[in-house]
């Protein structure tokens, strides 16, 4: 075989494994649960109510401490505020207090205000922009995800209103810096909620408050209090 054949067979030949580069190999780092939350809530904000990357990570990471003693009453209440107490939960706070129902009076709506207003300069937070904590979920997801944070949040908007509950100073603080009307209700408001849920039950589905809600502009716990009351309150006149 001539030289010049046996060149161009050995071009045909296959390269041995050593001459072969490897391909390095790219080391992925973990992915971080903070920013793929953070990343997942500003995918899915409305327009009407985003926040700043800055602020969600803020809010997904704050770690609220107290200059004060929280009084024994206000760490009774497992869910942060936003469930009404059970019937041990309100007798253990009854042990300590005697607990304060119905409208709360303004020296209290301005104890409401004034503990807010310290959290937000205590925090660094834009004491206007209130949408995260009157709506705490957001697409499956909690701004301020521990449990224990949200309910340390109550606490400190509770400071001085010893003898409420989480539940009624949380919800107090949402009636005062909700956009929606809590003025009484009207009689036309009172029979469009009445025959949506004489409906709903009639064929066989659940009262559908958040439809109520965004009709009348209420918030569904408002809405709920106002069916139940009428509810009653045609009971009694039957009798």
């Amino acid at each position: 075989m001539s030289k010049e054949n046996n060149e161009e067979s050995n071009d045909h030949q296959p390269r041995s494994q050593s001459n072969v580069k490897a391909i390095p190999r790219v080391k992925i780092p973990p992915i971080n649960p903070c920013e793929l939350k953070v990343a997942k809530i500003l995918k899915n904000q409305k327009p009407s109510s985003s926040l700043d990357p800055e602020d969600v990570l803020k809010l997904s990471t704050i770690n609220i401490t107290f200059r004060h003693e929280i009084p024994p009453q206000h760490t009774i209440e497992r869910l942060a505020g936003t469930r009404v107490p059970t019937k041990g939960e309100k007798a253990e706070i009854k042990k300590y207090v005697e607990i304060k129902k119905g409208p709360f009076d303004p020296e209290e709506d301005a104890r409401i205000v004034h503990n807010w207003r310290k959290f937000c300069k205590r925090y660094k937070w834009n004491k206007n922009i209130t949408h995260p904590f009157l709506h705490v979920k957001r697409s499956g997801f909690f701004y301020i995800s521990p449990v224990n944070e949200r309910r340390k949040f109550v606490q400190a908007l509770a400071k001085g209103l010893n003898n409420r509950t989480l539940y009624s100073v949380y919800h107090r603080f949402r009636n005062i810096y909700s956009s929606h009307k809590q003025d009484r209700y009207t009689p036309d408001e009172d029979r469009i909620l009445m025959n949506s849920i004489h409906d709903n039950l009639k064929n066989g589905e659940k009262p559908n408050y958040a439809i109520l809600a965004k009709k009348l502009n209420r918030t569904r716990a408002s809405i709920w209090r106002r069916y139940v009351l009428l509810t009653k309150k045609k009971e009694n006149d039957s009798d």
